[in-house]
């Protein structure tokens, strides 16, 4: 009986001192932030003229993923994004498409480390979003060039995820105007 007291003794100075077994587990992980490169386009014109396609996805599937990084080692994190193409103003992706994309954001956990990308807000839950993409060669995936180039949509009106200029002007808009602006945007630099 006083082994067992004694074990739950210890056992409650632990909590007490450390938090919880998990507390300490955790506070032993490297912790690594990474900042994102933020580049925010100046306006409509600059961010269109940097991807290949803007579309409006139905997004179904959400998770956060790890990628190496070869060069200066250690982790990246990325938020994997999947869905199909509702619409689409510039590009060739074509609706029904599936497609997987990725973001530059998100925050990781595993056994030996927490990794988190400070300055881009994830997309976080499944539903409509217009997406600004480009295709990454190197990761063999489509990537949204930023937060910038991510809106919620909610009844047809346009809620974005980054906070630049270029978002602000967006925030309220209805896709169609947007889309409609975009092309004529495309159709006005082929046409130089």
């Amino acid at each position: 009986m006083r082994l067992n007291l004694v074990i739950c003794f210890v056992a409650a100075a632990f909590v007490l001192a450390v938090g919880s077994p998990s507390t300490a587990i955790a506070a032993e992980r490297k912790t690594s932030t990474v900042y994102a490169a933020l580049d925010h386009p100046a306006n409509l014109q600059a961010l269109t003229d940097r991807v290949a396609h803007v579309v409006q996805v139905e997004v179904t599937e959400i998770k956060t993923v790890a990628r190496p990084l070869p060069v200066i080692g250690g982790t990246d994190v990325w938020t994997e994004i999947r869905g199909h193409v509702t619409a689409t103003a510039k590009g060739s992706l074509r609706v029904g498409q599936s497609i997987v994309c990725l973001q530059h954001a998100g925050k990781l956990e595993t056994n030996d480390e927490i990794v988190e990308l400070l300055g881009e807000i994830a997309i976080s839950t499944p539903g409509e979003y217009v997406v600004f993409l480009n295709w990454n060669a190197a990761l063999g995936s489509y990537v949204v060039v930023s937060s910038d180039g991510i809106y919620s949509v909610r009844q047809g009106i346009l809620h974005p995820l980054g906070w630049a200029p270029v978002s602000e002007q967006q925030s309220g808009r209805s896709v169609s105007i947007l889309f409609d602006d975009v092309r004529r945007r495309v159709r006005e630099s082929i046409e130089k």
